[in-house]
């Protein structure tokens, strides 16, 4: 088979997988700019995947990436096995020999070596360094000078014992003839036990596919298709959580054990946020 059948071929086929992607898309009740602000994926990058088109992408290492990026939003990596092999034939097409990463463009030259002169120059001036700096510390070193100071008890005594040692005074001796006060131990005070917190629970079943995203505070818990019969759980003990349903119909939601039915009765978008003292409620993009 000829290239340019080859090429017919390939660029058919992908045309075909990216329609299927926009169809699949479309179902879940997402838009470009949605994918855009999960994925970080430049809008006219996405529609070239959905057209098939990939002669605007920076290289095909690229334009792997952003296909297998947008594959895990929808939910559909198993179509990674047919993109592979097309996306292969176009690169051979492109540059011939296998050469796949990055452009085609041949591999820029060498540096050239460093010159022996400068390498025994920076060597010495190293060597130079560290013996003056060695030489200025020691020049500098002083033996530091203590100052021994007498206890006070010592000052008040004028006795001294068999050593020289200054003797407490007698009227810090303890008489044998005084009765000892023992104080009485403290009171051990037991802590207080710590209060349970109960978690707030929030369990989300799938009855269909559907694209959820769940957000906690700036950290993104959840971000993909459920399939039907799937669940997921996540906690809200302390922090609100934001949850967008690409078709709220198909899926039914538990809040802290209590049943609260499906967030939408349709195939649209429903967006809801859950507190941690168990209010709920509807929010903006």
């Amino acid at each position: 088979m000829s290239d340019d059948l080859i090429r017919e071929q390939s660029e058919k086929n992908l045309r075909g997988l990216g329609e299927r992607l926009r169809q699949k898309r479309e179902d879940l009740g997402l838009s470009l700019k949605e994918i855009y602000l999960r994925t970080r994926i430049r809008p006219q990058f996405l529609e070239g995947i959905e057209k098939g088109e990939y002669s605007a992408f920076p290289s095909p290492v690229y334009t792997r990436g952003f296909i297998r990026t947008y594959l895990k939003q929808l939910g559909e990596e198993e179509l990674w096995e047919e993109f592979l092999p097309l996306l292969r034939d176009q690169e051979e097409l492109l540059c011939p020999g296998g050469m796949t990463m990055g452009t085609c463009s041949p591999p820029a030259k060498g540096f050239r070596p460093a010159s022996k002169f400068w390498i025994f120059a920076v060597l010495l001036m190293a060597v130079v360094g560290t013996s003056w700096y060695v030489w200025f510390t020691w020049s500098r070193d002083e033996i530091p000078s203590f100052t021994v100071r007498e206890s006070p008890i010592a000052q008040e005594s004028g006795e001294e014992d068999a050593v020289g040692d200054k003797l407490p005074a007698s009227a810090d001796i303890v008489s044998p003839d005084l009765p000892v006060v023992v104080p009485p131990p403290p009171e051990v005070v037991k802590p207080a036990a710590p209060e349970v917190v109960k978690d707030k629970n929030l369990t989300i079943t799938a009855d269909g596919d559907c694209w959820v995203h769940i957000r906690r505070g700036g950290e993104t818990l959840l971000s993909r298709t459920l399939r039907a019969g799937e669940s997921v759980t996540h906690s809200a003990a302390d922090v609100r959580l934001y949850v967008t349903y690409g078709r709220s119909g198909s899926v039914r939601v538990r809040w802290n054990g209590e049943d609260m039915g499906r967030p939408g009765q349709n195939r649209g978008v429903e967006r809801v946020y859950y507190d941690p003292d168990g209010t709920t409620g509807g929010f903006a993009k």
